[in-house]
């Protein structure tokens, strides 16, 4: 249980490696419980022929057992609640990055559809005001830009840092 506890979700594979595994001990909490019950049964069928310091000793630890027990199976539940919240919060921030990815595909087409300089003054005015409305949407997802790159693990996905890389050249060329 100890390795599924450690806040260690440097990537996805490595939450849900955990996630597996916790599922798999889950499996095994009603043979725990079965376990623990036996020990009760058997504590309780020989205290009758016991002193009472023996049977002091004997209740008292089959309450430790029970709850040694007890505490072992709501850390499993926290920590696979945990684990899950990871999953999605992966989940989320890919979700976000393929929308970056989506946008920024969408606003370099529209930097190289109107990077040509046009001849006559109204194309000219045309494309400034098309220039301004792509700056604007550029500046508009810097904060985006920066929360993604925070909220990515060290061991983040390349694609991300290809993302970042091509978003920091748009913001640049875009006067």
């Amino acid at each position: 249980l100890e390795p599924c506890m450690q806040q260690d979700f440097s990537s996805r594979v490595a939450i849900e490696s955990k996630l597996n595994r916790l599922r798999e001990l889950q499996d095994q909490v009603p043979d725990g419980t079965e376990r623990v019950q036996r020990v009760q049964d058997c504590g309780t069928v020989v205290l009758p022929n016991t002193s009472l310091n023996g049977c002091e000793a004997i209740r008292q630890s089959m309450l430790e057992l029970t709850a040694l027990w007890d505490n072992t199976v709501a850390k499993m539940a926290m920590t696979r609640d945990q684990l899950e919240a990871a999953v999605l919060q992966c989940n989320e921030h890919e979700a976000a990055v393929g929308q970056l990815a989506e946008w920024l595909r969408e606003a370099e087409e529209e930097y190289s559809r109107n990077s040509t300089l046009q001849s006559t003054l109204s194309d000219k005015t045309s494309q400034l005001e098309c220039t301004k409305s792509l700056l604007l949407r550029v500046e508009g997802h810097e904060e985006q830009v920066n929360s993604l790159q925070q909220a990515a693990s060290p061991h983040s996905n390349e694609q991300l840092l290809i993302l970042v890389g091509k978003y920091r050249s748009l913001s640049t060329a875009v006067p």
